[in-house]
């Protein structure tokens, strides 16, 4: 991702030279990654109210997502507020009870979204942490029953953590001008007795994948984060794969 001049008009955000561009968005060109471009250009779209994202590791999926749903919000204002939607499943065994209320039991699950918050503020100084996390309400999936979502974007991450039920019950909030981003890697499910032939995630793109004017794909190739990242998250692929891990 590369930097870009341009203004930052106080509380109203990052203004851009040119809205609905994806190749510059929040003053970050992504004009070198392809596949982000078209994450990009889909939550643009004004159809197509479910988006399927794929990627392994590394890819820019979140940053990728947080960024464009920013500049939807603050800049076009084509929408009002993000809901950052995550499961709250750890990597390998379970830390047990978290002390604290629901904001700070599930602030730990946050640090992903907190860490490319911290990078687009990095590439685009002129933006502030602080008043990019005003656009964003975090909520766990378990309390999106009975709620109804309008002119929002739900961005739901490590989506291939979810069940059939909650995937089934998140698309059933949206409500009139809304935006639904599920986003996985098929390399990092935590469930086990889940593969990336058989997880949930995907059953559920199966079953609505040929919903017209409902439901787009795209899978993010290029690794962002580093060419180690690639290499590793390919071998231990490669591993489970043959093995058949359960």
């Amino acid at each position: 991702m590369g930097k870009k001049k341009g203004s930052y008009n106080g509380g109203e955000g990052w203004v851009p030279s040119r809205s609905n561009n994806p190749n510059n968005v929040l003053g970050i060109s992504f004009a070198h990654n392809p596949e982000q471009k078209e994450l990009i250009r889909l939550m643009n779209q004004d159809s197509n109210p479910v988006i399927y994202c794929t990627g392994d590791a590394g890819t820019g999926k979140t940053f990728t997502a947080v960024a464009a749903a920013l500049d939807l919000v603050m800049c076009q204002k084509k929408y009002t507020k993000i809901f950052y939607v995550r499961e709250p499943l750890e990597v390998g065994k379970s830390l047990g009870f978290l002390p604290g209320d629901i904001g700070e039991k599930y602030g730990v699950y946050l640090d992903g979204l907190n860490d490319n918050l911290e990078h687009i503020c990095e590439i685009n100084a002129s933006l502030n942490i602080n008043n990019l996390k005003t656009y964003i309400e975090c909520i766990p999936p378990q309390f999106v029953r009975g709620r109804s979502f309008e002119r929002a974007i739900l961005i739901v991450d490590e989506a291939q953590n979810l069940s059939l039920d909650t995937i089934h019950t998140l698309m059933t909030r949206i409500g009139k001008w809304c935006k639904i981003v599920f986003m996985g890697s098929m390399n990092q499910i935590d469930i086990r007795g889940r593969t990336a032939e058989d997880n949930d995630f995907m059953i559920s793109y199966d079953i609505v994948k040929d919903l017209e004017g409902i439901v787009s794909y795209v899978r993010l190739i290029k690794s962002e984060r580093s060419e180690y990242c690639k290499v590793l998250d390919e071998a231990f692929s490669r591993y489970k794969y043959s093995h058949k891990r359960g």
